[in-house]
Order: structure tokens, then C-alpha cells, then sequence
């Protein structure tokens, strides 16, 4: 069917933390904010 149509189908690899670099970033801030005093700002 996809063949029919000229369209190509593409398979992607399964998602994984550790190939996006930003995901150890985010991780990061999560864990300075659940420690972090309520009344503290992380900016």
C-alpha cells in the first residue's frame, strides 16, 4: 500500500536517554529542583 502511494516508510531507532544529550541536562535540573528549598529559584 505504501508502495502504491510513492511514499517511503522509514524505521526509526527505539528511544533512548542516553543518545540525546539533553536528556542528562534536564536530568540534572530535576534533581537540583527536588532538592532545593521551596523558596529557592534555580534560574
Amino acid at each position: 500500500m505504501v508502495e502504491e502511494t510513492e511514499h517511503q516508510v522509514i524505521f526509526l531507532p527505539k528511544y533512548s536517554p542516553d543518545l540525546n544529550n539533553i536528556e542528562h541536562d534536564f536530568s540534572a535540573l530535576k534533581r537540583a529542583r527536588m532538592y532545593a528549598p521551596s523558596h529557592k529559584s534555580l534560574d
